[in-house]
């Protein structure tokens, strides 16, 4: 779960870098994310067996962080988690995703519905 978190606050300021039109710095991150995880494949794995895997993964998702933190510091771009349900955007967003939601869940609950109905027979 650390390296998708990680990915996650790497992601965001990667967004904020393509709006400040700067892109040599968001798409070299994922060349420093598969860095990171074949030299925990290579230099790990050895070492600490399967889980060098995992580390390399961590290892890769700070590459791919730190890469672009410098450049998004620079130009300004805070980290700062905000939840204002108020806000038009947010209820808008609402309005939007509500009828997908409500889609999915008739589909879950006709695929668990007709396995029931395959199942008894």
């Amino acid at each position: 779960l650390l390296p998708q978190l990680i990915l996650g606050v790497s992601t965001f300021y990667s967004s904020g870098l393509n709006i400040f039109n700067r892109f040599l710095l968001p798409q070299l991150a994922p060349f420093f994310y598969n860095v990171g995880r074949i030299a925990g494949a290579i230099l790990l794995v050895p070492v600490m067996g399967v889980d060098g895997l995992v580390w390399g993964t961590v290892f890769g998702s700070v590459l791919h962080l730190v890469i672009q933190l410098p450049l998004a510091l620079k130009l300004g771009l805070r980290n700062i988690p905000v939840l204002d349900v108020f806000n038009p955007n947010f209820i808008c967003a609402l309005k939007v995703g509500f009828p997908r939601i409500v889609g999915l869940g008739a589909e879950y609950m006709a695929t668990a519905i007709d396995r029931f109905i395959a199942g008894r027979f």
